[in-house]
């Protein structure tokens, strides 16, 4: 027991510890933010708009979060991870960060050209292309955001002052603009510009704290980088097809009430999905360093995950009734049945994100991810166009378990058999 308590204590007084504790202070309190306005702004949003707008706002965010995820290109993991172990060369810093940053751009580029031929060229994207590209200005914040950069010299503070700027921004004028069901639209426009001006923001305090040098990479270093993080960016844009083509389907057969019922499930999920996120940025680039102390984090992990799904299901009822509505009563059907999908990305973000990806098995982890992404349009199609929102939820179940329980049983054997190899020597 002393010794425990002694091997604590110098852990809490060294330099990572220390740093390790103020990130965590400032996640707790991000986290904190990060559930108290949305459940500020989804009650009203949920009176206000009603299920068809909801429905509607959720089409335009799957559309959107497939550029999201193309823009990002899985370099908030890779660079994170390079430029954690570069923080004291200026010189590779500015390198890694600016090739980034231009590459980011490019994507969005091609994404704007992408959506505009889409809209163009198929009926179903033209009736909802109001509400995409609304949805789509929030594609610039993401592009410029630094927030993957604080991480990297992990510097939680300037990602928490962002967010905190971002929520209370959109949270009033929620409230002072969204009047009627025919405001719906303002949703997205809000939250894209709550979105940029912090982003921006952050840019200008990035170059004057970290002193980094502006580089302007030519067209074949930014080819050369997505061709690097190319499984990263398999592994990262994958999960989004069967997440958001299951509403695109939802929506293109059935209603935009089936698809509003749906929506007002996964939101309390997102919420979720946004908390392990956080703490997974808070802890991956300090296991760059420090993979010793992973098993503590995967047992924390999974045992609030647990936590969090038995609240969802056992409470599904008046957590709908709080803060979705009457008209939202289906929805409990929903929560109950993606209840269980926190435990899956505790387990995605332990092994995978902070394993796999640390070891440098972004290959390995690609290829888990595209067969259980094959088996999961499959059924979410299916389940789509047979069972409307209820099918939905099941395949959204059990494809995140089966691409959790997979890429946990691969790093687990990976860890023994590194085991067993310093054993032998």
């Amino acid at each position: 027991m002393t010794s425990i308590h002694s091997v604590i204590s110098r852990f809490k007084k060294s330099k990572d510890g220390k740093r390790l504790a103020k990130n965590f202070g400032y996640l707790s309190l991000l986290e904190l933010a990060s559930h108290f306005f949305p459940l500020i702004t989804l009650p009203y949003l949920a009176r206000t708009i009603g299920t068809e707008g909801f429905g509607i706002l959720a089409i335009g965010a799957s559309v959107v979060h497939y550029f999201q995820s193309f823009t990002n290109y899985g370099f908030e993991y890779l660079a994170v991870r390079d430029l954690a172990r570069n923080r004291d060369n200026v010189q590779e810093s500015s390198r890694i960060v600016f090739t980034t940053f231009f590459s980011k751009l490019f994507l969005m580029l091609v994404s704007i050209a992408i959506v505009a031929v889409l809209i163009w060229l198929v009926p179903f994207f033209s009736r909802y292309s109001v509400v995409i590209w609304c949805t789509f200005l929030l594609l610039p914040g993401h592009a410029l955001t630094t927030d993957w950069v604080f991480q990297a010299y992990e510097e939680m503070q300037f990602i928490t002052i962002r967010s905190l700027f971002s929520k209370l921004f959109f949270t009033l004028m929620v409230f002072v603009v969204i009047r009627s069901k025919d405001d719906y639209l303002w949703q997205p426009v809000l939250n894209a510009i709550g979105f940029l001006i912090p982003a921006i923001w952050g840019l200008i305090v990035l170059v004057r704290r970290y002193h980094l040098k502006l580089m302007v990479p030519s067209l074949n270093t930014v080819w050369g980088e997505m061709k690097r993080g190319f499984n990263m960016f398999i592994t990262v844009f994958l999960p989004t097809i069967y997440t958001n083509l299951n509403v695109l389907i939802l929506g293109a057969y059935n209603s935009n009430y089936a698809t509003g019922i749906y929506n007002g499930g996964s939101k309390f999920t997102g919420l979720a999905f946004s908390f392990f996120k956080l703490i997974s940025r808070t802890v991956y680039p300090f296991f760059a360093r420090r993979m010793d102390k992973h098993k503590f984090y995967v047992r924390f992990s999974l045992a609030v995950a647990i936590l969090i799904s038995l609240f969802f299901f056992f409470l599904a009822r008046p957590i709908v009734a709080i803060f979705l509505g009457p008209e939202f009563k289906e929805t409990v059907k929903v929560l109950r049945i993606v209840a269980f999908t926190p435990i899956a990305m505790s387990l995605m973000n332990s092994y995978g994100v902070n394993y796999l990806v640390l070891k440098g098995r972004e290959r390995l982890m690609s290829r888990i991810i595209l067969c259980v992404t094959v088996f999961g349009v499959i059924i979410g199609i299916i389940g789509a166009i047979r069972y409307s929102f209820i099918g939905v939820a099941v395949a959204s179940l059990v494809t995140q378990m089966l691409r959790a329980l997979l890429i946990t049983y691969y790093a687990r054997r990976i860890d023994k058999e590194e085991l067993l190899a310093k054993q032998q020597i």
